[in-house]
């Protein structure tokens, strides 16, 4: 591989969608030094905006999935981008259901404090080709119930889907990645909207990682994984 990007060196840019956040634009960061340190040049990093304005036969690495790079969800939505890892049925070899819900799962209880009691649940992959379609019905501790749901239905490329609504003696907690909607509305007439930016509903992985380092470090004493949720 070393030859082949020697010699292309200079025909070589690395896509960064701005949208994507730290840790992507870490990624091409590493990218870029390791390239430098493999050809002897350093690629430029760009923009999706400024990838048509390359020089003819550049070859464009893209970093990021669909939903955090633009030129990857064009590709995808076009079929130049096949499905890979577990959305790979011949990779899976089996359903999938467990990954499905464990971030509504886990946002409403780290929200809510509550704890689980009972639950009655229906699963079914009829004409899915790896997820599953799941819908639970649970009883919570002290008398509170929710219902969840998860589709294999979702098209290839779209956003991140999940919706949570908070119902309370207070009022309704309105909060959903997708739409990039965050909203407190109360019984007395109160509506409190939370500003949010488009991509801030882009999933990423960095905050996990950097929080657990960050926590073996002694840098902070902040926790939002803890052995028993509030």
């Amino acid at each position: 591989m070393v030859g082949p990007l020697q010699a292309t060196g200079r025909n070589l840019a690395i896509v960064v969608d701005d949208r994507a956040g730290d840790f992507y634009r870490f990624v091409g960061q590493e990218l870029q030094r390791y390239l430098a340190k493999l050809t002897g040049r350093r690629p430029q990093i760009i923009p999706p905006e400024d990838a048509g304005a390359q020089p003819t036969g550049q070859t464009l690495l893209l970093v990021g999935g669909p939903q955090a790079n633009r030129l990857v969800q064009s590709a995808f939505l076009a079929g130049q981008v096949p499905s890979q890892g577990w959305a790979d049925p011949k990779i899976s070899q089996a359903g999938y259901g467990q990954g499905q819900l464990p971030h509504a799962l886990g946002l409403t209880i780290w929200l809510t404090g509550l704890e689980a009691k009972s639950v009655f649940a229906r699963m079914s992959n009829i004409s899915a080709r790896v997820d599953m379609y799941d819908a639970l019905a649970v009883s919570f501790q002290g008398e509170a119930i929710g219902s969840f749901s998860g589709a294999a239905a979702v098209p290839g490329g779209a956003s991140f889907q999940l919706n949570l609504r908070i119902f309370g003696s207070e009022g309704v907690l309105l909060f959903d990645v997708e739409r990039e909607r965050l909203e407190i509305h109360t019984h007395r007439g109160e509506r409190r909207v939370f500003p949010a930016t488009p991509g801030d509903g882009a999933y990423r992985c960095d905050e996990p990682p950097h929080q657990f380092i960050e926590l073996i470090l002694g840098l902070t004493d902040c926790n939002d994984t803890p052995e028993k949720w509030p």
